[in-house]
């Protein structure tokens, strides 16, 4: 569904700018617009538009309807991930996620849940879905026991 928006947001995009077929289309078009994006949209958002547009347009030269790809020559924006440390939410920021979350129905509570649980844990969302719920049950020790 990402590459069929980012396809018709180019040719939408064409159209009102352009105005030309689909034969017309040069790589000057398809830079054009992936510039356009950079202003709209962070980096890996526009590499998945370009990417589309190249995979649309192999399409269309494989199908000797057009002679060209004119997105191949584009040059992508550059991304690059922080290393490092994973941010981590402040007590504040915490409550204020899990208060903001309104408990009026079974997916709520679910998606309450399993937030506390990454919050407080700090999981990611793999780990948190592989845990078990015999693992949150309480363990009782001799103390326990005794008292």
């Amino acid at each position: 569904m990402a590459y069929i928006k980012a396809c018709r947001s180019f040719f939408y995009w064409v159209d009102k700018n352009e105005s030309g077929q689909l034969i017309d289309i040069k790589p000057i078009h398809t830079g054009a617009y992936i510039e356009v994006l950079t202003g709209d949209f962070e980096s890996p958002s526009d590499k998945q538009h370009l990417s589309a547009l190249r995979m649309l347009f192999d399409w269309l030269v494989t199908g000797h309807i057009s002679h060209a790809n004119p997105a191949h020559a584009v040059h992508e924006p550059s991304h690059s991930q922080r290393v490092g440390k994973a941010p981590v939410l402040m007590s504040d920021q915490a409550r204020a996620l899990m208060d903001s979350i309104e408990l009026k129905n079974e997916v709520a509570y679910r998606d309450r849940a399993l937030i506390g649980l990454m919050v407080f844990s700090l999981a990611r969302i793999s780990a948190a879905l592989s845990y078990r719920v015999e693992g949150y049950a309480p363990r009782l020790t001799l103390v326990d026991i005794a008292m």
